[in-house]
């Protein structure tokens, strides 16, 4: 059984642990951004100062950081309790527009592009991603508008030379793999035996679930 520890760290460097006593969840998407949903049904004057706008929330899996994400939606409840929605920290991609300085690019290796967008991350200051491992892709013309932001600029390329994302929380590094995640398969999951309690979600496109 895999154990699981909750932290917060608010705006003034104030870090403590939080027990999700009403639950919680968090995700590991394919091509966009992470978000965790934590319940609490009440918490002491302590714990609450942790909690808000803009904290930064770390979920450990096993002692393994599994998830960094920034508070973003907060819903204060009768009685206490607590509802926090935090999106994955590559939201600051999201939230930042780049220069773009050699845009349009021409013939040029998507690992070389994937590196130059990724290189002008620097939000938010002193916390911000970097570039980690960009696999090859194929050369190509490519132009990225200062209206785009990074995650744009990156999604976009990224459709184009058919790889993957992948956010690196532990080394806060953004991946291009040529696919996520392993290319066969590593285990089978049986429903009710290994696993239960399955939810499965469908949208558009359908790849992305």
């Amino acid at each position: 059984m895999s154990s699981f520890i909750i932290k917060f760290k608010n705006t003034s460097d104030e870090e403590g642990t939080i027990i999700a006593d009403a639950g919680f969840n968090y995700s590991d998407k394919l091509n966009a951004i992470n978000e965790a949903n934590i319940k609490i049904s009440g918490s002491s004057e302590t714990k609450r100062s942790l909690i808000e706008m803009g904290s930064k929330v770390y979920i450990y899996r096993n002692g393994t950081l599994e998830f960094k994400g920034l508070v973003d939606d907060l819903d204060f409840l009768e009685g206490g309790g607590i509802s926090v929605h935090a999106s994955g920290w590559e939201k600051w991609l999201a939230l930042e527009n780049g220069d773009y300085t050699n845009s349009p690019w021409k013939d040029t290796a998507s690992a070389t592009i994937f590196n130059d967008i990724l290189g002008e991350c620097s939000q938010p200051n002193g916390d911000a991603f970097s570039a980690g491992t960009v696999e090859t892709g194929t050369n190509i013309d490519f132009r990225a508008e200062v209206t785009d932001s990074l995650w744009n600029a990156i999604s976009n390329l990224k459709d184009k030379t058919q790889q993957d994302i992948g956010v690196d929380y532990i080394n806060q590094k953004i991946n291009i793999l040529n696919h996520k995640g392993s290319s066969t398969s590593v285990a089978t999951f049986n429903a009710g035996i290994q696993i239960s309690n399955i939810r499965v979600s469908h949208s558009y496109p359908l790849g992305n679930d």
